[in-house]
C-alpha cells in the first residue's frame, strides 16, 4: 500500500513487526532484534512487501566482555552478535535487525537475497571464526596462514614467519576466478600492488583476450591497517587520528562521521562556529579527494599536463591545511567539543583566495574534458545500472552518475546544510564518463558551499568549553552515558560513509566497525567489468581502459583493508 509520508511508512513498519521491535538508535529509523531461526525470513519480508532492496551493511560483535548484553530469552547463551543495516530509498529508511548466535550454529546468509552480502559476510567469518549457512567463504582480507580470529576479545596475536606469508596469495589455484571464455589467446594479466598514494595496496588480476578483458579478481587484503581492533583499546577522543588514516585523502570526513556521531550519542553540544569550520574542512576534503579521482582518470589521455594540473590545485588545499594545523594531508581539525585550535589569522582570506583560483581551474577543465569527444569514446564504458547501483550497495557519486537523485546532505542534512544553496548532479547511463562529470560537478558546488560559509561565518570560538581530552580520561563525561550502540553516518567524498559503535562503560569503545563504501564498490568491480558494454560498439572493456575503469569507483585499499 502507498504510504503519504517517511513517518506513516515507519509507523507501518513499527505496527507490523511490533514483536521484535526495540528502542531507537542514534542514526537508525527502526530498530528490530530477532531469534537467529527468524532472521532470515523477518529480511525477506523487508525486501519483497516494504522495498528494502539495499544492503547497507553487515558486521558482527563479539559478546564475551560486555556487561550490557541484549537480551533474547531464546538465545541467552549467545556468545556473538550480528547486525544488518538496510535501506529504503523512497522512504529514505534505515532499519537494523539484530541477533544473538553461538559459535556452534552456522549463521544465516543474506547472499540469496542480497548479492552484496558476500564480502561483509566473508568478514565476519575470517574476524569471528562464524559459518554461513550454504556458504564456503575463503578469506578476502586475512592472509590464509593467520592462526585464530582477530576480532574476538580472547585473539591472542602470534607471529608468523615470513616464509608462511610468502607468496601473498595464489591467485591462480582460486576457484572463484575460472573462466570459461573461448577465445583465441587467454591469459591473466597481473597489476599491483600499487602505490600507496595512489590507489593503495590491491592487487588486480584480469582475464585477457588480446586487447579485451573479460573478468578481474581482486586481492584487497594487502594493508592490514587492523584500526578496528586498535579502537577497542583507545581512548573516545584519540580515535580521530586513526580515522583520518582510513582515506587520507579526505581525512577530514572520516573524523567527522566519528566525532559527529560520538557528539549525539554522549549529548555534547558544539558553537555554531565550530559546525560552520567543520563543513568547510569536509569540503576541503571532498574537492582534495575527488581532484585527485579525477587526476588519476586522466593520466595517460591526450594532455600529458593535465595531471601536473591537478597536483597543483591539490597543493593549493594542501597548504591550507598545514597552515591551520602543520600537517598537508591529515587535518587534525576535528576534535569532540569542536576544533582542535583557534583559526590562525588570514587563513579565511587565504581560503577564499584559493576558491577563486580552484574556480578557475574548474573552467578551464570544464572546458578541455566535457565535450572532447576522444575524451568522451574513452571513457564510454563501465555502466551502471540504476537498479545494479540500489541492489548492491553503490553509494555516493557513482549511486548518483547511475541517475539516483541521493545525497545525505540534501535527504538528511546535518549542521548547515539544510540553509545553505547548492545542486547535486546527476547522470544519466553510469559510464565513467558520468562519474567523471558528476565529480568535477561536485567540486562546483563544494566550492559553492564553502564560499556561503566563509561569507556568513558565525562569531564566537571553535573550541570546545572544556578540556575534551582531559573529561575524556577522567571519565566524567563516558561514566554518566547510559551505554548503547550508535551508528553515524555522512556523505562521504566516495560514497556513504557510516560508524557503527558499541558503548559499553568503558574509556574506550567495546567495538567499533567501519561500513566504507570502497568495500561495497570493489566487490562490484568484477561485476561492473563482466558486463560492461560500451555505446559506440565495443562488446567489452579494453586492456588500455581497465585501470581507469578501477579509478572511476575512486576505491581506497585502506578503507577496505581497515
Amino acid at each position: 500500500m502507498p504510504f503519504p509520508s517517511k513517518q506513516a511508512f515507519v509507523d507501518n513498519l513499527q505496527t507490523v513487526f511490533s514483536q521484535i521491535l526495540r528502542e531507537r538508535e542514534n542514526g537508525i529509523d527502526v530498530n528490530f532484534f530477532v531469534s537467529s531461526h527468524t532472521y532470515f525470513l523477518v529480511v525477506q519480508r523487508l525486501f519483497t512487501e516494504f522495498e528494502f532492496l539495499t544492503l547497507l551493511d553487515l558486521w558482527g560483535v563479539d559478546n564475551l566482555e560486555r556487561a550490557s548484553i541484549p537480551k533474547n530469552p531464546e538465545q541467552s547463551e549467545a556468545r556473538f552478535q550480528i547486525s544488518t543495516i538496510l535501506l529504503n530509498y523512497k522512504f529514505d529508511v534505515r532499519l537494523k535487525i539484530t541477533f544473538l548466535i553461538n559459535q556452534e550454529q552456522k549463521v544465516p546468509s543474506l547472499t540469496k537475497i542480497y548479492n552484496n552480502a558476500v564480502w561483509p559476510e566473508r568478514e565476519v567469518r575470517e574476524f569471528f571464526g562464524l559459518n554461513f549457512l550454504d556458504c564456503v567463504y575463503e578469506n578476502l582480507i586475512l592472509h590464509p596462514a593467520t592462526d585464530g580470529f582477530p576480532l574476538r576479545k580472547d585473539f591472542i596475536p602470534v607471529t608468523v614467519p615470513l616464509e608462511m606469508l610468502l607468496p601473498v596469495r595464489n591467485f591462480f589455484s582460486s576457484a572463484s576466478v575460472e573462466f570459461a571464455h573461448k577465445g583465441n589467446f587467454v591469459e591473466w594479466l597481473e597489476l599491483g600492488p600499487f602505490f600507496a598514494e595512489d590507489r593503495g595496496a590491491i592487487r588486480i588480476l584480469a582475464k585477457v583476450d588480446g586487447e579485451q578483458v573479460y573478468d578481474v579478481n581482486m586481492d584487497v587484503g594487502l594493508s592490514h591497517r587492523a584500526v578496528e581492533k586498535i579502537c577497542e583499546v583507545t581512548s573516545y577522543s584519540q580515535i580521530p587520528l586513526y580515522m583520518e588514516r582510513l582515506n587520507y585523502h579526505s581525512s577530514a570526513l572520516n573524523s567527522l562521521c566519528w566525532v559527529k556521531g560520538l557528539e549525539d550519542f554522549m549529548h555534547i553540544s558544539i558553537s555554531e562556529r565550530s559546525m560552520a569550520m567543520r563543513m568547510v574542512f569536509a569540503e576541503l576534503s571532498r574537492i582534495f579527494d575527488h581532484l585527485g579521482c579525477l587526476m588519476r582518470m586522466v593520466i595517460g589521455s591526450q594532455n600529458p599536463f593535465a595531471d601536473r594540473l591537478f597536483l597543483l590545485q591539490r597543493e593549493k588545499i594542501k597548504v591550507l591545511f598545514s597552515e591551520y594545523s602543520g600537517q598537508r594531508l591529515f587535518t587534525r581539525a576535528i576534535v569532540p567539543g569542536g576544533l582542535s585550535t583557534e583559526m590562525p589569522g588570514g587563513w579565511i582570506t587565504s581560503c577564499m583566495e584559493t576558491m577563486i583560483e580552484l574556480k578557475k581551474f574548474m573552467a578551464r577543465l570544464n572546458k578541455s574534458f566535457v565535450r572532447n569527444l576522444a575524451w568522451i569514446e574513452s571513457t564510454d564504458y563501465g555502466p551502471i545500472s540504476a537498479n545494479d547501483a540500489i541492489c548492491e550497495g553503490i553509494t555516493g557519486p557513482n549511486l548518483r552518475a547511475s541517475g539516483i537523485n541521493y545525497d545525505l546532505r540534501k535527504r538528511n542534512p546535518y549542521y548547515f546544510y539544510s540553509e545553505l544553496e547548492f545542486d547535486i548532479p546527476i547522470g544519466q547511463n553510469g559510464t565513467m564518463y558520468d562519474r567523471f562529470l558528476v565529480r568535477l560537478e561536485e567540486i562546483n558546488q563544494s566550492i559553492r558551499i564553502i564560499t556561503q560559509i566563509l561569507d556568513n561565518l558565525p562569531l564566537g570560538s571553535v573550541l570546545a568549553e572544556q578540556d575534551m581530552t582531559s573529561l575524556f580520561e577522567s571519565g566524567e563525561i563516558w561514566q554518566q552515558c547510559h551505554p548503547g550502540e550508535f551508528y553515524s553516518n555522512i556523505e562521504g567524498s566516495n560514497g556513504e560513509l557510516a560508524i557503527c559503535a558499541v558503548i559499553d562503560s568503558g574509556p574506550n569503545p567495546y567495538r567499533l566497525h567501519v561500513r566504507s563504501p570502497s568495500l561495497y564498490h570493489a566487490q562490484f568491480f568484477s561485476c561492473l567489468v563482466k558486463g560492461t558494454k560500451s555505446q559506440i560498439g565495443q562488446q567489452a572493456l579494453p586492456v588500455a581502459s581497465l585501470l581507469q575503469c578501477f579509478d572511476s569507483l575512486n576505491i581506497i585499499a585502506s578503507e577496505i583493508d581497515r
